[in-house]
């Protein structure tokens, strides 16, 4: 009867904690982001927003490829020395766009299942251009190579819908300022589509 019960209790733990792995064949999508604020009243005011949509397939169980869209927005107020009354901001915004393929590994078959990934393609920024003693702004539209790392946590509250935790390390970034490294912290939710007969 002992043996029954500690069997009993084993099978509803691996129930409630695992499942199966994610199976070769299917498809995995889902959209994280970030808001950030910045509040500096002698020098600088930020606002930024991130939206991350992605799609994945996996070409066998527990690894995927896919395709990975970054958009970023970022509005700066920042104090500008050049003005005669000492007192100006100058005010602009920027908007990145990058489109780049993605390859992500997943470990384990529980709820809450680890991931490290490379996403790696092309990137559309603007950079603002100061006008000497004035606060006027200009934009121009460049382009450049990225090359992103990313470790994260998916948490599955079933075998179809989780939640993600993230964070991405711009190692190669073309409208870097000097030497400043990031690193990209972002939230979402994601669904899989397939079942467990696409992987057989």
């Amino acid at each position: 009867m002992k043996k029954q019960a500690l069997s009993i209790a084993f099978i509803t733990l691996l129930t409630l904690t695992s499942f199966a792995q994610l199976e070769k064949g299917s498809w995995i999508g889902g959209v994280s982001g970030n808001v950030g604020f910045t509040y500096n009243s002698s020098d600088i005011r930020e606002f930024s927003l991130s939206l991350n949509p992605y799609a994945l397939y996996l070409v066998s169980n527990n690894f995927a490829v896919g395709l990975n869209v970054d958009y970023s927005f970022l509005h700066t107020k920042s104090y500008y020395p050049f003005s005669q009354t000492g007192t100006e901001f100058v005010k602009y915004s920027t908007n990145t766009v990058l489109f780049a393929p993605i390859v992500r590994k997943y470990f384990g078959t529980s709820k809450y299942r680890p991931y490290v990934g490379i996403t790696t393609g092309l990137s559309i920024y603007q950079t603002p251009s100061f006008v000497p003693t004035s606060t006027d702004v200009a934009k121009s539209t460049e382009f450049g190579y990225i090359l992103n790392p990313e470790v994260g946590v998916s948490y599955w509250l079933n075998d179809k819908v989780f939640f993600d935790l993230k964070a991405s390390y711009d190692l190669i970034r073309p409208n870097r300022i000097g030497d400043y490294h990031s690193i990209d912290l972002k939230i979402g939710i994601g669904i899989k589509l397939g079942n467990s007969s696409a992987g057989k």
